[in-house]
């Protein structure tokens, strides 16, 4: 059987193929398209490079199974508040939101009809409990969606068995955790969707000093959490009403505008807070699980799973021994989360779990070179590449790395990825270094380093498995050392743990510079500048080595010197 999960026609599109419940490709349209987030998009070029890459074509192919049921939000938003007197104030906002609702719903089913495959409709947040357990090596396992908001709901927390996922609670519209940390982010003064992991780290740098303000906001209970959206809600959670006051002026003063560095004794304990409460109701959500399943092991899917800080948190839970959270938990994910669910449900089997976040396109050595012709750049082959960059990295030279497979996901893990020595001996400051000549970000934001699996105890407290850069872990006083520049200033580190068996390539790379340094980690940042999608073909990364001040890129088997 053969399925085509996919996500799209809001922000994040991507496709996935799924042949007899085993991911076959997967890969978001951002990357091909070169647009972030994809906004608005319906994947065709990943659903047509998914098929090539499985040497398919549709007939082949028995379901399109799509990540969004249109019609349970078309009866629901409008009694929705404050939907329903933002519509009553102004019918035009209900005629035109529920028109674009209805033309993505038509989009969806006319493109099925023209390929001529059967096209099954998902539940959004089904998309993410299925992407969140059945990647997961877990049998059994409580699970999580905590998202902006799905059809009807923002949160579900389940239980999976098997090839079986159950609901066991629910939070309605219009209570959501995700449009509140998305609403804070926007003011003060980073972009949804981007900006949310800007404020995660900047709340390291504040105070819990707002605590009242967001239990007013959002508060626990019984069944999961309220909230009240009058104090939070505005243009940055419901952009398609013409009028609504931004709720979080009553507790702030007025909206920030960007900066840069946004340090003013007020901002810093806003994201502190923001923060604080977010941790305060994902362990709460968690609590009420174990106590009705009795289970220890934790899947977390949804946007807000991309809060590493909060689930290096979780991972402290005293109800809970593993916690997984897929390297692609946000909406991309829901690709792989329908294909992997309508599959249990017409087979009554379970998928096969993830082993590893290399789904994406790849580039042989002929077409490497052929791009660095075309660049008309300087390269050498190299016998050995992990060997050569583990050298260059202890120098302290900062390399592009592209190599293999694309990952899944917005952490580049070892295959897009900018690479660095994380406590070079003579340059003291390796982050302010690779943000200046590289990134050219906001320097306060952290980096992640790539530690081996097998060294993780060493720098690591309590040494958990974390293959995806999903969790930031504490560090201890030697990981605090030899891992400075990837360290944030919570002393947290949002960690990737290599294994040989995942990536044989970048995990030779980071043992050869182990032997070199007697440090097995590297400072690892994606493969992009702020605001573009990772690179995709060895072009892009040809023309961003060209246009920042990267020492040496390393494509395949070849070096680019300067």
């Amino acid at each position: 059987m053969i399925i085509l999960g996919i996500a799209g026609l809001f922000h994040d599109a991507a496709a996935a193929l799924v042949r007899d419940g085993e991911l076959v490709a997967f890969v978001e349209e951002e990357r091909l398209l070169r647009q972030k987030h994809a906004h608005g998009q319906f994947p065709h070029h990943a659903i047509r490079w998914c098929l090539d890459q499985a040497d398919l074509d549709f007939r082949d192919v028995d379901y399109l199974a799509f990540y969004y049921d249109v019609d349970r939000s078309l009866l629901y938003d409008w009694r929705v508040e404050p939907f329903y007197s933002g519509f009553r104030q102004q019918p035009r906002d209900l005629f035109g939101y529920m028109q674009n609702l209805q033309l993505i719903k038509t989009y969806v089913e006319a493109y099925a009809a023209a390929v001529g495959v059967k096209l099954a409709v998902i539940d959004h947040h089904d998309c993410h409990l299925a992407a969140a357990f059945f990647l997961s090596p877990f049998a059994q396992a409580n699970v999580v969606s905590l998202d902006a908001r799905g059809e009807t709901v923002t949160a579900v927390l389940a239980k999976g068995e098997g090839a079986s996922l159950t609901r066991l609670r629910e939070i309605p519209m219009p209570h959501s955790l995700g449009m509140l940390y998305s609403a804070v982010t926007q003011f003060l003064g980073f972009a949804p969707l981007d900006g949310e992991g800007s404020v995660m780290g900047f709340a390291s740098y504040g105070e819990d000093r707002f605590a009242e303000a967001f239990a007013e906001m959002v508060t626990p209970t019984a069944e999961g959490f309220v909230t009240r959206p009058e104090c939070y809600w505005s243009r940055a959670t419901v952009g398609w009403l013409s009028h609504i006051p931004n709720g979080l002026t009553r507790f702030f003063g007025e909206p920030r505008p960007y900066r840069a560095h946004p340090f003013n004794d007020i901002d810093e304990h806003i994201a502190a807070s923001l923060q604080a409460q977010t941790e305060r109701i994902g362990a709460h959500l968690f609590t009420l699980l174990a106590q009705e399943t009795g289970w220890r092991d934790f899947c977390l899917a949804g946007g807000v799973a991309l809060n590493a800080k909060m689930n290096g948190e979780l991972l402290t839970h005293p109800d809970v021994d593993r916690l997984y959270v897929p390297p692609v938990s946000n909406d991309p994910g829901c690709a792989i989360g329908a294909a992997y669910l309508l599959y249990a449900r017409l087979t009554g089997k379970r998928p096969r779990p993830l082993a590893h976040a290399y789904w994406g396109p790849q580039y042989s050595n002929d077409a490497i070179r052929a791009a660095l012709e075309q660049a008309g750049v300087r390269y050498a082959p190299c016998a050995d590449v992990a060997s050569y960059g583990a050298e260059r990295l202890a120098e302290g030279k900062i390399l592009g790395w592209f190599q293999g497979r694309m990952e899944m996901g917005p952490r580049a893990l070892g295959n897009r990825s900018i690479l660095a020595h994380p406590s070079h001996p003579s340059l003291l400051d390796m982050k302010d270094l690779v943000n200046n000549k590289v990134k050219h970000r906001e320097p306060w934001r952290p980096f992640g380093p790539s530690v081996l699996a097998e060294q993780r105890a060493r720098y690591f407290v309590d040494a958990p498995d974390a293959p995806f850069m999903t969790k930031a872990l504490r560090t201890t006083p030697e990981g605090q050392r030899a891992l400075a520049a990837s360290v944030h200033v919570d002393g947290t580190a949002r960690a990737q743990t290599v294994t040989a068996e995942a990536n044989a390539l970048y995990h030779a790379l980071i043992s050869e510079f182990g032997k070199r340094t007697g440090v097995y980690g590297v400072l690892n940042t994606s493969f992009n500048l702020k605001g573009q999608p990772i690179v995709h073909t060895p072009l892009d990364a040809i023309t961003m080595f060209c246009t920042t001040e990267m020492d040496e890129l390393i494509l395949g088997d070849f070096v680019v010197r300067r």
